[in-house]
Protein backbone atom coordinates (compact mmCIF):
# COMPACT_ATOMS: atom_id res chain seq x y z
CA UNK A 1 0.00 0.00 0.00
CA UNK A 2 1.44 3.76 -1.00
CA UNK A 3 0.76 6.06 2.10
CA UNK A 4 1.92 9.42 2.52
CA UNK A 5 3.30 10.48 5.87
CA UNK A 6 1.69 13.38 7.66
CA UNK A 7 2.85 13.13 10.88
CA UNK A 8 5.18 11.36 13.43
CA UNK A 9 4.51 10.87 16.71
CA UNK A 10 6.54 10.86 19.97
CA UNK A 11 5.50 7.60 20.43
CA UNK A 12 6.78 5.67 17.66
CA UNK A 13 3.56 6.01 15.40
CA UNK A 14 2.98 7.57 12.30
CA UNK A 15 -0.06 8.99 10.60
CA UNK A 16 0.01 8.13 6.92
CA UNK A 17 -2.83 9.09 4.13
CA UNK A 18 -3.48 6.56 2.04
CA UNK A 19 -5.80 5.93 -0.95
CA UNK A 20 -8.68 4.48 1.28
CA UNK A 21 -8.19 6.94 3.99
CA UNK A 22 -6.38 8.11 7.27
CA UNK A 23 -4.80 6.84 9.61
CA UNK A 24 -2.55 6.24 12.62
CA UNK A 25 -0.39 3.04 13.19
CA UNK A 26 2.87 1.74 14.68
CA UNK A 27 5.96 1.89 12.22
CA UNK A 28 8.67 -0.45 12.33
CA UNK A 29 11.84 0.79 11.60
CA UNK A 30 13.78 4.55 11.68
CA UNK A 31 10.73 6.91 11.61
CA UNK A 32 9.99 8.39 8.30
CA UNK A 33 10.33 12.16 7.27
CA UNK A 34 6.97 13.82 6.90
CA UNK A 35 5.87 14.30 3.69
CA UNK A 36 7.03 11.20 2.39
CA UNK A 37 5.92 8.37 0.26
CA UNK A 38 6.47 5.17 1.18
CA UNK A 39 5.26 1.52 0.54
CA UNK A 40 4.45 -0.41 3.45
CA UNK A 41 2.89 -3.59 4.63
CA UNK A 42 -0.65 -3.06 7.37
CA UNK A 43 0.27 -5.97 10.12
CA UNK A 44 -2.86 -6.62 12.59
CA UNK A 45 -1.49 -8.04 15.40
CA UNK A 46 -3.57 -10.25 17.98
CA UNK A 47 -6.70 -12.53 16.83
CA UNK A 48 -9.78 -11.12 15.82
CA UNK A 49 -13.12 -12.74 16.55
CA UNK A 50 -15.70 -13.42 14.39
CA UNK A 51 -18.90 -11.96 14.84
CA UNK A 52 -16.78 -9.21 17.30
CA UNK A 53 -14.02 -7.72 15.64
CA UNK A 54 -14.70 -9.60 12.34
CA UNK A 55 -18.14 -8.58 10.64
CA UNK A 56 -19.62 -9.42 7.06
CA UNK A 57 -20.80 -6.04 5.14
CA UNK A 58 -23.48 -6.33 2.55
CA UNK A 59 -24.23 -2.60 2.16
CA UNK A 60 -21.99 -2.20 -1.69
CA UNK A 61 -19.18 -1.46 0.62
CA UNK A 62 -15.59 -0.10 -1.03
CA UNK A 63 -12.24 -0.52 0.72
CA UNK A 64 -11.55 1.92 3.13
CA UNK A 65 -9.41 2.80 6.75
CA UNK A 66 -11.56 4.53 9.43
CA UNK A 67 -9.29 5.90 12.53
CA UNK A 68 -11.84 6.75 15.68
CA UNK A 69 -8.44 7.45 17.80
CA UNK A 70 -8.95 4.20 19.66
CA UNK A 71 -8.80 1.49 16.87
CA UNK A 72 -8.61 1.18 12.87
CA UNK A 73 -11.91 -0.09 10.91
CA UNK A 74 -10.56 -2.11 8.07
CA UNK A 75 -12.82 -2.50 5.10
CA UNK A 76 -12.50 -4.98 2.43
CA UNK A 77 -13.04 -7.81 -0.02
CA UNK A 78 -12.20 -11.40 1.73
CA UNK A 79 -9.54 -12.96 -1.23
CA UNK A 80 -9.15 -15.86 0.90
CA UNK A 81 -10.26 -17.92 4.32
CA UNK A 82 -7.97 -20.87 5.30
CA UNK A 83 -8.31 -23.65 7.22
CA UNK A 84 -5.87 -22.44 9.75
CA UNK A 85 -8.25 -19.73 10.36
CA UNK A 86 -6.36 -16.97 8.81
CA UNK A 87 -8.42 -14.40 6.40
CA UNK A 88 -6.83 -12.53 3.58
CA UNK A 89 -8.54 -9.28 2.57
CA UNK A 90 -8.11 -7.22 0.32
CA UNK A 91 -7.66 -3.53 1.45
CA UNK A 92 -7.52 -0.67 -1.52
CA UNK A 93 -5.37 -3.43 -3.56
CA UNK A 94 -3.19 -4.33 -0.71
CA UNK A 95 -3.95 -7.88 0.77
CA UNK A 96 -3.84 -7.34 4.70
CA UNK A 97 -3.72 -10.94 6.72
CA UNK A 98 -5.27 -11.83 10.21
CA UNK A 99 -5.52 -14.67 12.49
CA UNK A 100 -9.27 -15.28 13.44
CA UNK A 101 -11.42 -17.41 15.87
CA UNK A 102 -14.56 -18.31 16.28
CA UNK A 103 -16.83 -19.36 13.67
CA UNK A 104 -17.38 -17.55 10.47
CA UNK A 105 -20.25 -17.40 8.30
CA UNK A 106 -20.46 -19.63 5.42
CA UNK A 107 -19.40 -18.90 2.24
CA UNK A 108 -17.40 -15.61 3.27
CA UNK A 109 -14.27 -15.39 0.34
CA UNK A 110 -15.61 -12.87 -1.99
CA UNK A 111 -17.83 -10.78 0.08
CA UNK A 112 -17.03 -7.83 2.01
CA UNK A 113 -15.68 -7.52 5.52
CA UNK A 114 -15.33 -4.90 8.04
CA UNK A 115 -12.75 -5.71 10.83
CA UNK A 116 -11.77 -3.66 13.83
CA UNK A 117 -8.18 -4.24 14.56
CA UNK A 118 -6.40 -2.22 17.69
CA UNK A 119 -3.03 -3.47 16.77
CA UNK A 120 -1.64 -2.55 13.15
CA UNK A 121 1.97 -1.82 12.55
CA UNK A 122 2.77 -0.38 8.99
CA UNK A 123 6.00 -2.12 7.31
CA UNK A 124 8.11 -0.44 4.87
CA UNK A 125 9.29 -1.87 2.05
CA UNK A 126 11.33 -0.99 -1.33
CA UNK A 127 9.54 -1.72 -4.65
Amino acid sequence: MQVEVIEVLDDGRVTVRSAVGTFTAGWDGDRPPVGSREAVELDVGGVALWGEDVRLVDDGSSSRIEDDGSDIRLCGRIVEFGADDVLVVDVGGSPVMLDTDGDPPLGVTGRYVAVRARDVTLYPYNL
